[in-house]
């Protein structure tokens, strides 16, 4: 690949990553509930999920996912229905202050598992890197597959820097908030209110609200 063509990709990346978006709200969410690390293994558990859908879309899988309609918007369901179960659940769940060792352990592993099925169940990505990636393979340069391959765990190792980062710095003012238990309450069902918005996000960019309206 070109220098001048892989400088421009890491560029535009970079803008579309370091804008907070869905992800970052979810992933900063998560680090203000549960501290930092739970704020990055989040981001793990995002790249991770989105490096099956660069994959995907390198093997045809998304373009032949796009082709059915039905299987497409049973998928972009699924993903709202499980933020809303997320929001609800934290809605009517009381705030844990304080964790054994053990669970927070186990907590993690639940914390990736949550937000790798938050990203698989979110096709907009798919979408995202039909749409993207395509604008900066050039067939002249050698295989398309692995051109598309690279540049998609290029966008993955920019994302978990960024999003990485994001989590920390969260993290951080999460960690002054324990200091007072009434905003860490307060905090605690925010994060529920969070997830519910993110379900209503993404039901109307999806058009979701107006095909089941319909």
């Amino acid at each position: 690949m070109e220098v001048s063509n892989l400088s421009l990709f890491m560029s535009a990346a970079f803008m579309l990553i370091f804008t907070p978006g869905p992800a970052v709200l979810y992933i900063t969410t998560k680090s203000m509930e549960q501290g930092w690390k739970a704020g990055f293994v989040s981001t793990l558990g995002i790249e991770f999920a989105t490096l099956v859908h660069v994959g995907a879309a390198t093997l045809g899988i998304s373009t032949i996912l796009m082709a059915s309609p039905v299987i497409f918007d049973l998928i972009k369901i699924l993903g709202v229905v499980y933020l809303l179960y997320l929001g609800i659940r934290k809605l009517t769940s009381r705030a844990q202050l304080s964790e054994t060792d053990g669970q927070k352990h186990k907590n993690l592993r639940s914390v990736f598992s949550q937000a790798v099925t938050v990203e698989l169940l979110n096709p907009q990505t798919a979408l995202f890197f039909l749409a993207f990636l395509p604008q900066f393979v050039d067939p002249a340069q050698g295989a398309v597959p692995l051109q598309f391959l690279t540049l998609g765990m290029i966008f993955v190792t920019l994302a978990v820097i960024v999003e990485g980062s994001y989590a920390l710095l969260v993290g951080i003012l999460g960690g002054w908030l324990k200091n007072c238990p009434r905003l860490m309450c307060a905090q605690h069902y925010l994060s529920g209110v969070v997830y519910i918005g993110l379900a209503i996000m993404a039901a109307s960019y999806s058009g979701i609200a107006g095909h089941v309206a319909i």
